[in-house]
């Protein structure tokens, strides 16, 4: 699992953000700043979604205000089964640390991967040396 995360870091960058979090991230010189919702997204697809056990989760200035702004979420994955987390955007914060237990469960806003998630999810899959197609496969089973 950790590779499979490493291997999506590696897939973000600046194209996939809207404007205002290029210029976030910028500020923050941090490459993951801006990209927690797609590659949570790509994770969930490609761990097998919540036939897995996986489900998205969101942090939001309600929920964690010492860490975003209003209107700011944070998304990462936590297994139903097992309790793991899965933050892979999380150091955006740094030296903050996200309050996983204070996350709401919820969905996303697509079935299937957004463009974004599939973008990432056929760059991770590249630099694994997989086929994108296993991993949708996957998510299909659900």
């Amino acid at each position: 699992m950790h590779d499979l995360v490493l291997s999506v870091r590696k897939s973000l960058s600046p194209d996939l953000l809207k404007p205002e979090w290029r210029k976030i991230a910028r500020r923050k010189r941090c490459a993951v700043a801006g990209h927690c919702y797609a590659a949570s997204e790509a994770i969930y697809h490609m761990l097998g979604g919540a036939a897995a056990g996986w489900v998205p989760q969101v942090l939001s200035h309600a929920s964690w205000p010492e860490g975003l702004s209003k209107g700011q979420t944070h998304w990462f994955l936590r297994n139903r089964r097992t309790g793991a987390v899965i933050d892979a955007t999380s150091d955006q914060f740094h030296p903050l640390v996200p309050r996983h237990e204070a996350a709401k469960g919820s969905g996303f806003l697509t079935r299937q991967p957004s463009r974004r998630a599939s973008i990432i999810i056929d760059r991770a899959c590249l630099a694994q040396g997989k086929n994108a197609v296993v991993a949708e496969s996957a998510d299909a089973q659900r």
